[in-house]
């Protein structure tokens, strides 16, 4: 006689007691609960990986000073070359990166009279400005808001006692952007908050025409007329690749004498706080998990043993041991299935909700754990319950039966 199969699985699992669908439903649900930690996780993850690892200032070094014979003494650039030497006395060359920033001492406003900071920056280290590479005769700004500026640019005059004297002044029209980037170690190392001086951020080549303009000069180079009053290296900064060596560089600089600070030390052990809590979490998540599938294997089980009659009449009429599998193991597959489609909506939903979606492949992979432990978890469900209890005989299922409905 032939049956079924699908036929007798769906009249097995209607067969269910309501405990067991109690028994998945708490499964399901402590389930929801770790994926919405899990996404959740995921979220203050990117959010660190943006504000602290990969900031800009949390690699950076800023130099301000050398100490010489007990004086402070403004930087050059000869000391480029000297900070180098001692920073490869512990990381490699290519590991690091060293960037001067020039800027103006004085002598320019916008035609509103507003004083204006220029800074000059390399466009192969713009990264320390924005995330664009710079446009030559163009000024950038955090927040300015609108288009173009008008600057009016006193020429002087360098005397032979060091003074200056002001011998006109020259108007330049620059376009804007503002996508300079609040984290900006420039920004966060000079505490730029003044409102009544505006500060803006301009390529190298753009720099040294108004450097030229301001002290009415034809250099060639920047380091020309560095220093001379008018234009300054205000600071050598010091990008490092690797999070984990930016204070032991910082020390190493300072004991050579170097004035120099960063921003890593305000968040010094806060990567380590972090790891200590992911464990914990972990911790704690793996073992609410842990509880929740012994519990569900266990009522499971009774289940199983409350199905011993039925699976002893099965073999009776006939059926074998690999097909009373493939009944009871549709009834399994049934509600993994709507647990990994649940799961799977639910995931989805709450990362578009908290905007983790942008970052797909982290879902993807997310996704992708929580099927492969449901996939393991029902193999070994099956192992442990279902094949166990279908090759025991006729006469063991239908005397042990533990029935009560």
């Amino acid at each position: 006689m032939k049956y079924d199969k699908s036929y007798v699985a769906k009249k097995i699992v209607r067969k269910s007691s309501s405990y067991l669908k109690i028994a998945v439903g708490i499964f399901l649900s402590i389930m929801l609960l770790i994926a919405t930690a899990g996404v959740f996780y995921i979220n203050e993850y990117l959010q660190l990986d943006k504000n602290f690892f990969e900031n800009e200032a949390v690699h950076t070094i800023k130099i301000s000073y050398v100490e010489e014979d007990g004086k402070y003494v403004p930087l050059d650039e000869s000391k480029m070359a000297m900070i180098g030497a001692e920073i490869n006395k512990f990381i490699t060359q290519d590991s690091y990166t060293i960037i001067p920033v020039y800027a103006n001492c004085t002598g320019i406003v916008t035609q509103d009279g507003q004083m204006v900071k220029i800074f000059g920056v390399s466009n192969t280290d713009y990264r320390i400005v924005g995330d664009y590479p710079f446009e030559k005769n163009m000024m950038y700004f955090e927040k300015y808001g609108k288009e173009n500026i008008n600057l009016s640019i006193t020429n002087y005059e360098i005397t032979n006692d060091g003074g200056f004297i002001g011998k006109g002044i020259t108007d330049l029209e620059f376009l804007c952007k503002d996508n300079v980037n609040r984290n900006s170690p420039i920004l966060i190392f000079n505490q730029i908050t003044s409102e009544s001086l505006l500060y803006g951020f301009v390529d190298a080549d753009t720099f040294l025409h108004i450097s030229n303009i301001l002290s009415n000069s034809n250099a060639k180079n920047i380091s020309e007329i560095s220093n001379n009053g008018l234009i300054e290296l205000a600071s050598i900064y010091v990008y490092v690749d690797d999070l984990g060596e930016v204070e032991k560089v910082s020390e190493i600089l300072n004991e050579a004498g170097y004035i120099s600070q960063c921003t890593f030390d305000a968040f010094d052990g806060f990567g380590d706080s972090f790891q200590k809590s992911l464990i914990q979490v972990v911790i704690l998540g793996g073992f609410i998990f842990a509880i929740s599938i012994i519990q569900l294997i266990l009522s499971l089980n009774s289940y199983y043993q409350i199905q011993q009659k039925d699976i002893g009449i099965l073999k009776y009429y006939g059926f074998s041991t690999k097909q009373i599998q493939g009944i009871y193991t549709t009834g399994l597959n049934m509600f993994f299935r709507i647990g990994v489609l649940f799961l799977s909506i639910y995931v989805v939903l709450i990362s578009i909700i908290t905007g983790v979606i942008v970052h797909y492949e982290y879902i993807i992979v997310f996704l992708i754990c929580i099927w492969t432990v449901l996939l393991v978890l029902r193999l070994f469900i099956k192992k442990i319950t279902i094949c166990r209890f279908s090759k025991r005989n006729i006469l063991f299922l239908l005397k042990n039966s533990k029935e009560v409905e």
